[in-house]
Formats: structure tokens, C-alpha cells, sequence
């Protein structure tokens, strides 16, 4: 019985850590605006990628209220937008090995999911010193 009690405290302890190290799914109040100006700042040559990216993320996150309209065709365009939504976004980036495709999502994370983007750490492994 005594290791039972021991493996269920461990357990609740090491649940509690997990709890508390997961960061959001939400996104930050502005998040349009800290992709829009977060991203440029950091990748540089890059300016008609990072405009569609910029314009899928903000499509994405912004309120039904706030989109642009319904899609052409009559009636029920705002509908599909609506429940388009509810959807998960998908951006899919190709390319070779070292130009930037996962740094470039890291960044939107960061961007996306931070309170103060301009705020980050700047490198993400556990030798980082903060936050």
C-alpha cells in the first residue's frame, strides 16, 4: 500500500510540473499586430513570404466581425468563412535545409502565443538564461 501512496505522489507531482511548465492555446489580444511587426524585425529578404504569412496568420485569428467578406458567390459565404474558423490552420513551407523554415515558425510562436513578443528569449534551448 505504502508504494502505492509513494507512486501516486509521484505521479501527481510530476503531473503538477507538466501543468505548469504547458504554455497557452490562446492567442495574445493583439495578435495580428505582434506577427505583423515581430516578424519583419527578425527575417530580412523575405518580404513577399512574410506578407502571406502575415495575411494567412491574421485571416486566421481575427474575430468573424473583423474578417473581410464572405468569399464571392451569394449567399452562405459567410457561413463557410465562419466555419472555416473553427478549423485548425495549416501552413506548409518548402524548401532546402537551413533557410529558415523552422526559425521562421518560431518566431510566430512566439508572436502568437506571447504577451510581449518583443520580450522573448532568444534562444529556445535549455541552456537559455529567463524565461
Amino acid at each position: 500500500m505504502a508504494i502505492g501512496l509513494a507512486f501516486g505522489a509521484i505521479a501527481a507531482v510530476f503531473g503538477a510540473a507538466l501543468y505548469s511548465l504547458s504554455g497557452t492555446t490562446r492567442f495574445t489580444p493583439d495578435a495580428c499586430a505582434n506577427v505583423a511587426a515581430f516578424l519583419p524585425a527578425h527575417i530580412v529578404g523575405q518580404d513577399l513570404a512574410l506578407q502571406q504569412l502575415v495575411d494567412a496568420v491574421c485571416e486566421h485569428v481575427l474575430p468573424d466581425s473583423q474578417r473581410g467578406g464572405g468569399g464571392g458567390g451569394g449567399g452562405g459565404g459567410a457561413v463557410r468563412v465562419a466555419a472555416q474558423a473553427r478549423k485548425p490552420l495549416i501552413i506548409s513551407v518548402h524548401g532546402p535545409p537551413g533557410v529558415g523554415k523552422t526559425y521562421t515558425h518560431t518566431l510566430l510562436a512566439r508572436a502568437l502565443y506571447n504577451r510581449d513578443a518583443a520580450g522573448v528569449v532568444e534562444c529556445p534551448g535549455a541552456d537559455c538564461r529567463g524565461a
